[in-house]
């Protein structure tokens, strides 16, 4: 059974039969992130993201990043009650990509599904996905971007697994404290220790350098200083 993807809820493989007919159009409404309090980020994200929320990482059997978006339970600080996002806030690719997704159709392969329950489909408004049968360049434009999306967070858990056998991720527990009374407390989640990102051999963190890892982790450092900011904004949310 698969397991359903935060965000989507009617998801359906995407075909000519289903979805002769239907459109797909931005609505610059973020409504439905209302709720997200986290969501999958891959690692060439780290460095955009930090400028505005806290990225922790996730170990386990598939090893991740997340870009925190509130300290509640079930809440997104960025989206107002109208929907929209925060101006100059950045917009994870896992939510840009909505309402399409990649999704497993078999044991070894994956294709593109749709989220039916989207406002952003319909039968009136907006670009074709198929005229005449034929994929429009709509569509292919969403294949495109999923397909790269996946291959970006499927490389990023091979690297998060990498970087995590230097020992450097540590499992964190912290305690946000707005005007010294409002407390969210934080946990189940790793991040780097800096000393020991500082110690690795000066070979291994050019190597990193080089494939854009060593940016990521220090964006990932950077990007911690936002949680005091992302609390001050639960406590008003």
């Amino acid at each position: 059974m698969q397991i359903k993807p935060v965000l989507y809820d009617d998801l359906h493989p995407v075909g000519p039969l289903r979805h002769q007919g239907k459109r797909v159009f931005e609505t610059g409404n973020y409504t439905f992130t209302r709720k997200a309090g986290a969501v999958p980020l891959t690692l060439w994200e780290l460095p955009e993201a930090a400028r505005s929320m806290p990225t922790v990482f996730l170990m386990g059997d598939e090893p991740g990043i997340v870009a925190l978006l509130g300290l509640k339970e079930g809440q997104n600080v960025f989206v107002d009650k109208r929907g929209r996002w925060a101006p100059h806030a950045y917009i994870p690719a896992y939510i840009r990509r909505h309402p399409f997704i990649f999704a497993r159709q078999d044991e070894t392969n994956f294709s593109l599904w749709v989220d039916e329950s989207s406002d952003r489909l319909n039968d009136e408004k907006g670009e074709k996905l198929y005229e005449d049968g034929k994929s429009t360049e709509t569509l292919q434009q969403a294949i495109d971007f999923c397909t790269r999306y996946h291959k970006e967070i499927e490389a990023t858990k091979l690297i998060i697994k990498e970087i995590a056998e230097t020992g450097i991720l540590r499992d964190r527990r912290t305690t946000v404290t707005v005007d010294g009374a409002t407390k969210f407390e934080l946990g189940g989640f790793h991040a780097i220790k800096e000393d020991a990102l500082r110690d690795l051999d000066k070979e291994l963190l050019l190597a990193w350098h080089e494939k854009g890892w060593l940016q990521a982790c220090y964006a990932h450092l950077i990007s911690m200083r936002n949680l005091k900011v992302l609390g001050e904004l639960s406590k008003d949310w």
